[in-house]
């Protein structure tokens, strides 16, 4: 399949360069590929992990840094519900959906199989606490951030206080769907943080700024931008109907987007 990338990002390709950012296995070096072969000319592709470049350092590419400030960034995301239905060959309807909701966006998961593509979005949290963490910034230890991540895993779109987290976590000091349900130890899944973890995804890839919107104890809202309110509910029920109307038809006048609109 295709990956897709914004328009915008397509007008500057000839005079700056392309940054492409995101979670390891997102899809990075694919999407690269693909924006190669629809160029015309000649490309050069180094893989900087390669073990026979190992010493390399900065000093070892003037030629690439003198380019600072002449690029576009675009952030690669796992698949999104579309291209979940795309790779997967499904129909849009609320069994993809929810088979969206557990497996994720991982390629690499999604051709494994749920036993394999487990094992490997296992490896690939630790490649994350690891190597992009610990190993880059000299973390003395993995143990407290893996506890952190782990936590943060199960208990997606909760709210938390840092320091309450990191006393009851035993901390020295004061996140993908598929990947949560490949690491959490929590049986049951729940399927409405999980629909908002996707909702949040979709609004970073249009880059849109959400927050959450709320009075204690009387209503509140997953998500308000500038001029949007999303509610989001992964079963609508006449016990909870009241519940999420409420939430949607406040969260317009919520200060931090005034002037938002309502929508489902």
């Amino acid at each position: 399949m295709i990956r897709r990338f914004r328009p915008a990002w397509k007008t500057g390709l000839l005079s700056h360069a392309l940054v492409l950012t995101g979670i390891r296995r997102s899809g990075k070096s694919t999407l690269q590929v693909q924006i190669r072969r629809g160029r015309r000319g000649t490309s050069v592709s180094i893989n900087l992990e390669d073990t026979r470049l190992y010493g390399l350092g900065p000093q070892d590419f003037a030629t690439v840094l003198s380019i600072t400030g002449r690029h576009l960034s675009h952030e690669v995301y796992p698949f999104s519900f579309q291209e979940f239905l795309e790779f997967t060959r499904q129909e849009a309807s609320a069994a993809s959906l929810e088979d969206h909701l557990l497996r994720g966006g991982f390629a690499g998961a999604l051709r494994a199989g749920p036993g394999p593509g487990g094992i490997l979005l296992r490896e690939l949290l630790r490649d994350v606490v690891h190597r992009d963490i610990v190993t880059r910034h000299s973390l003395r230890s993995a143990r407290p951030l893996m506890t952190l991540a782990l936590h943060l895993l199960a208990h997606p779109g909760q709210p938390l206080s840092l320091q309450a987290l990191a006393k009851g976590l035993g901390l020295p000091s004061v996140a993908q769907t598929g990947l949560a349900a490949a690491n959490s130890p929590n049986p049951t899944p729940d399927l409405g943080r999980k629909l908002e973890n996707v909702v949040l995804l979709t609004l970073r890839r249009t880059g849109a700024s959400a927050a959450f919107a709320a009075a204690p104890h009387e209503w509140e809202c997953d998500f308000v931008t500038e001029n949007l309110a999303i509610q989001c509910c992964a079963r609508l029920t006449s016990e909870n109907r009241q519940r999420e109307l409420r939430g949607l038809c406040q969260a317009p006048a919520f200060p931090a987007a005034p002037g938002a609109g309502a929508a489902t």
